[in-house]
């Protein structure tokens, strides 16, 4: 699989390296073409072109941007709804259960108004739809970024085909142990891994098959 900049003469291999990391020096430059990548992630035309074996890939359906590892909800919304369909479709194959949910529930929420003296109803029917959405169903995140990434890694390479995961300046947020699993995590999980970052990291694996470094410098001279 390979990504290539219209604007940019070297193309970025993910079958030799299984991170590719580009560094963009001049941070107003840096500011564009991670908003360009952003905007072909939610469907806009831009520079950049994702392809297999010459086949172009859709960078909205392909590619999963992580801007802030803090908070990745935001980038896993297409994941939970992914998630909840799923569930959905288990809930046909149990029928008769589901029904048996939905019907005890009409019957408490029925109960509970009861004891309402005002003009309060509910809705005519409750499906399976309501309760999955009350229920908050999302890929699990806990306080061990390496984990949260091999649980985001799982499912969206499951359940959404991707091919690509995106990172903005996740190298100065993990110490030089954390970056080891990481890219330990990347190899087992066989995952493509592009990073954007705004300055030359501090630890990374150059050319030797795990990472590779792309520099474009301050005078946006690519090196």
């Amino acid at each position: 699989m390979i990504l290539v900049n219209s604007d940019w003469s070297r193309i970025i291999d993910f079958d030799n390296f299984k991170v590719n990391t580009i560094v963009v020096e001049n941070i107003e430059y840096f500011r564009r073409v991670v908003s360009n990548f952003i905007g072909q992630i939610d469907g806009a035309e831009g520079k950049f072109s994702l392809s297999h074996e010459n086949k172009g890939l859709d960078l909205s359906k392909k590619a999963l941007l992580i801007s802030d590892i803090f908070d990745v909800n935001p980038s896993l919304k297409k994941a939970n709804g992914k998630i909840n369909k799923y569930i959905k479709t288990l809930s046909i194959d149990s029928f008769e259960a589901t029904r048996n949910i939905t019907s005890d529930l009409e019957k408490y929420i029925d109960e509970l108004l009861t004891d309402i003296d005002l003009p309060i109803v509910r809705s005519e029917t409750i499906d399976i739809d309501d309760i999955l959405k009350i229920s908050n169903i999302h890929v699990e995140q806990g306080e061990d970024i390496i984990e949260n990434l091999v649980n985001i890694f799982n499912v969206c390479t499951d359940l959404l085909d991707i091919r690509l995961f995106v990172f903005i300046n996740i190298h100065k947020l993990m110490t030089s142990y954390e970056w080891d699993c990481f890219i330990k995590t990347v190899i087992l999980k066989d995952a493509n891994v592009l990073i954007f970052e705004s300055e030359v990291p501090r630890d990374f694996y150059i050319d030797n098959g795990i990472e590779k470094i792309y520099i474009i410098d301050e005078e946006l001279c690519e090196i």
